[in-house]
């Protein structure tokens, strides 16, 4: 391992650890201003400054991150079933939140079935991409002019 191979893979360590404090940090005063709300107002200014760092950091992290993988780990080369399941909890999980969020004695209700029927859709998910796992990428098209025959890929 050169020199710079070295600095990088404890540059990297390093903002991880930052991004993860941050993250705690943030989410602490997230959980104030949800739980606390004669403490909100104390708190709020910290939130808006802490928000930017933990984007920089995740975004640092995320490059040093890339820059030096082999190619084995690379996102390209993860399964679908895991982008597909990400992309059903954020997105689920992020539309429970807000119903609990919002005001109104049926939002909770709400926010608790979103919650349900999230999870038992990315198990679906999970199920499905893994069954058609060899069918799920990239679409391949032959060259034009060539006609789409087994012995060019079609």
């Amino acid at each position: 391992m050169t020199k710079m191979e070295r600095a990088r893979s404890v540059l990297a360590k390093a903002v991880e650890v930052l991004f993860f404090l941050v993250a705690g940090a943030w989410f602490l005063i997230w959980y104030i201003e949800v739980m606390e709300p004669t403490l909100a107002p104390h708190v709020k200014h910290l939130g808006r400054a802490i928000g930017p760092v933990f984007w920089i950091l995740l975004i640092f992290q995320n490059y040093l991150n890339s820059s030096s993988r082999n190619g084995s780990d690379a996102p390209e080369n993860s399964p679908p079933r895991l982008s597909g399941v990400f992309v059903v909890l954020a997105v689920g999980l992020a539309s429970a939140f807000l119903f609990w969020r919002s005001s109104g004695e049926g939002s909770l209700v709400l926010a608790i079935v979103t919650a349900g029927a999230t999870v038992i859709v990315a198990g679906l998910v999970w199920r499905f991409a893994t069954k058609h796992a060899s069918d799920i990428g990239e679409a391949r098209f032959a060259p034009s002019g060539l006609k789409d025959t087994p012995a060019n890929g079609g």
